[in-house]
């Protein structure tokens, strides 16, 4: 088109090889240029990185100061609820029920804005779900300095975005973990602790790895998260209806194949609770004294928290009045803005000391009773009675068979039988046979050995009743029960046509 190029250099017309070839050396020079000084840069930023020298974003809880080096935050309201979120995470075992408790307790989490040092750069929030788990999941937390944690994936290239998605990466590629780097809340081993607990937590099915089992929640189902399909070695769902039943539809969801199973509840999760009760028998469980010491902890921290903030909030009260007092009275616009964040932070007093008042008037925890008392000093002995009771909930009976079994494996042997392997915390495996009801007799295993068995004994002259009754001793079941009913062996008669001589002769 005759359109003519020009840089510092000079004037090229594209229409001139010569020009063209110049453009194009020089194109090619300019981007190994930028290449070098893009990897010159990285290597510098990796070699920072390697030493622990590179600056990043620090949580809350942690300051960096003018020098580079980094403290806890000076704050001891702050380290306060930051420790408060972990020993609850570390008691509760899920950030969704540190986070009800935190909502029930009226607990403020801070998130802290800016790189200063002072109240003006901490905001107290009502907590969330990202703000928990960037407490619980943040490695600086446990002292640690990581690169690498996020990095760009070319493979979600979106249109009309200039960089590619930030996805997370395992923790095995991650590119430097440097550990005592920085002032620690929780020690590195409570950390990787914690990121298991909460990887278990997922219930959500993952190809790359395996499926966690969920925390421990209000369904009566004992074994949720915990059962785990025998053929496909997927884990189980709950249906409830009548009772709990475990069903396995991965190979459904994944191949459009039949299910695998369809299990009754009651008869495996009474196998596998009396297992749990022969695996705890010969100790001596000493509860007592912690659980006592864990409630009075419990409540001391929620008594600091609300002495902070109280504190807090009238400081913040104290530092807006004097704005407002040293503000010119002829500057109204200022004053009138001033007035109002004296205001606010009058109100924030109030709430809180509202909020204190409240805690302090509620009641201590109740006593335990003998009887409690009794169960707990001698809980190896007591607890399958306190099992029972109503004192126990589902998510504390799900928690304790957790302590000590890691999965539950379930396959369908025969139409009434089912085995069960039990695979225990510390790798052992118990194994065993449940039989579970079925819908119909004939389906029970021995039905044909049954059906001859009340052939003889109704020849010889027995009643239903009797032959119910000599069959069950026999080790005979009925298709619901573990006893014979009498009106199983009437249906048994009726089916093959054997009717009484009283019948017989009319």
């Amino acid at each position: 088109m005759g359109t003519l190029i020009g840089d510092t250099d000079g004037i090229y017309d594209p229409r001139l090889s010569n020009d063209r070839l110049l453009l194009g050396l020089k194109g090619t020079m300019s981007e190994a240029e930028l290449y070098l000084m893009r990897q010159r840069l990285n290597a510098g930023r990796l070699s920072k990185v390697q030493r622990g020298e590179y600056v990043q974003r620090l949580p809350t809880g942690l300051v960096r100061l003018s020098d580079q080096s980094v403290i806890k935050d000076p704050d001891q309201q702050i380290q306060h609820v930051i420790g408060l979120v972990f020993s609850k995470f570390k008691e509760c075992g899920s950030a969704l029920q540190v986070l009800r408790y935190c909502k029930q307790q009226e607990i403020l989490l801070p998130r802290r804005h800016g790189n200063g040092v002072g109240p003006d750069h901490v905001r107290w929030r009502q907590p969330s779900e990202e703000a928990m788990c960037a407490i619980l999941t943040n490695p600086a937390s446990a002292g640690a300095f990581v690169h690498g944690r996020r990095t760009s994936d070319p493979r979600r290239q979106s249109p009309g975005r200039r960089t590619p998605a930030m996805v997370r990466r395992p923790m095995e590629e991650w590119q430097c973990i440097i550990q005592d780097a920085y002032p620690a809340s929780i020690s590195w081993t409570q950390y990787l602790a914690n990121q298991a607990r909460l990887s278990d937590n997922v219930t959500r099915f993952r190809e790359s790895t395996h499926e966690g089992r969920g925390a421990p929640r209000e369904g009566a189902a004992l074994l949720q998260g915990l059962a785990t399909c025998g053929r496909c070695g997927r884990q189980m769902h709950v249906d409830y209806r009548r009772h709990p039943r475990y069903v396995c539809t991965g190979m459904r969801r994944s191949y459009a194949e039949p299910r695998c199973a369809h299990l009754d509840g009651p008869s495996i999760e009474a196998f596998v609770v009396q297992a749990f009760f022969d695996a705890i028998a010969p100790a001596q469980l000493e509860t007592l004294d912690e659980v006592l010491a864990q409630r009075q902890r419990e409540r001391q921290r929620l008594e600091t928290y609300h002495q902070q903030q109280v504190s807090h909030a009238r400081f913040a009260a104290t530092l807006a009045r004097r704005r407002y007092e040293h503000v010119d009275p002829a500057y109204r616009l200022a004053a009138a803005e001033l007035e109002r964040e004296w205001d606010d932070r009058l109100r924030a007093l109030r709430q809180a000391e509202e909020a204190a008042e409240r805690f302090a008037h509620e009641p201590d925890e109740p006593t335990l009773t003998p009887e409690l008392r009794h169960q707990l000093l001698h809980l190896s002995q007591c607890l399958p009675d306190l099992w029972v009771s109503p004192q126990l909930r589902h998510p504390q009976r799900k928690a304790l068979l957790r302590s000590l079994i890691a999965r539950v494996m379930v396959k369908r042997t025969a139409a009434d039988r089912v085995e069960v392997k039990i695979i225990w915390a510390s790798g052992h495996v118990s194994e065993g046979i449940v039989i579970a009801p079925v819908g119909s007799q004939r389906h029970v295993t021995g039905y044909d050995t049954m059906v001859e068995r009340t052939r003889q004994l109704w020849a010889e002259g027995y009643s239903d009743l009797q032959i119910a009754d000599i069959l069950s001793r026999e080790g005979f079941r009925s298709a619901q029960r573990e006893m014979v009913l009498a009106k199983t062996i009437m249906k048994i008669r009726h089916h093959h046509q054997w009717v009484s001589p009283y019948h017989q002769h009319r």
